[in-house]
């Protein structure tokens, strides 16, 4: 299973525009959470059945890491603070 992080993006954009910030910033939240757990808990918010979900089986040829999230820790240095999570 691969994991993403979840993105809180606009206060952050309009940050780095402010502040003129130059080279490349992962905007990123503060929890690591996987496709299929992403998934299952907007169907939870939405009240919907997430037993309907299926859980993700990767059968390609190419190898991929099992974790590809990134990290926000350029940004939380230079702006101070932390991205939220999920909840």
């Amino acid at each position: 299973m691969d994991f993403f992080i979840d993105l809180f993006i606009c206060d952050s954009v309009k940050y780095l525009l402010n502040e003129d910030a130059k080279g490349i910033y992962h905007i990123t939240g503060s929890e690591k959470v996987s496709r299929y757990d992403f998934a299952v808990r907007i169907a939870e918010h939405f009240e919907l059945d997430a037993r309907l979900i299926n859980y993700p089986v990767y059968s390609g040829e190419i190898e991929r890491p099992l974790d590809a999230s990134l990290k926000s820790i350029k940004l939380k240095k230079n702006r101070g603070v932390e991205l939220n999570g999920l909840s």
